[in-house]
């Protein structure tokens, strides 16, 4: 998506309509009164550095529930300390990932077209989220059954 993110900030290319500048102006006669509306969030800025901040606090997350689970390993859970702070960062994350998850959906993929409205789609994006986590956390309880990690 970074790479995504700087052909629209460089203006390399144009995947998404919004990003041409002269759709904005109201003296060409091409101007989109729709997009002007939505110019304070479909913009190169917002798209380079939302694209770019959110991925970020993801990724600093979730690398910090990596080395307090492999801390974990090595200490062991007699004293839970790091189960307790990783349940902090997991409840810290929850309404991060809501909103941001969304944004995401909203300027990653409605934004391509961007005279299309849509109130559910983060919605059912959210909900396939959903059903490939349960799908992934069965393929991997299959794959440990088969390896002999869980013999129930």
């Amino acid at each position: 998506m970074v790479i995504i993110a700087l052909g629209v900030y460089m203006h390399w290319h144009h995947l998404y309509h919004w990003a041409d500048e002269k759709l904005l102006d109201p003296a060409n006669p091409e101007y989109d009164k729709v997009l002007a509306g939505k110019s304070s969030f479909l913009n190169k800025n917002w798209y380079m550095f939302g694209t770019v901040i959110f991925g970020a606090v993801w990724v600093y997350i979730l690398s910090k529930l990596r080395s307090l689970s492999l801390e974990e390993d090595k200490v062991g859970t007699a004293s839970f300390t790091q189960h307790r702070k990783m349940r902090v960062y997991a409840a810290i994350f929850l309404p991060i990932a809501g909103f941001t998850s969304a944004a995401m959906i909203w300027q990653w993929v409605m934004s391509v077209d961007a005279h299309w409205y849509s109130t559910l789609f983060a919605w059912y994006s959210t909900a396939s989220w959903f059903v490939s986590m349960i799908a992934l956390t069965i393929l991997i309880l299959i794959y440990l059954k088969s390896q002999g990690y869980m013999r129930r």
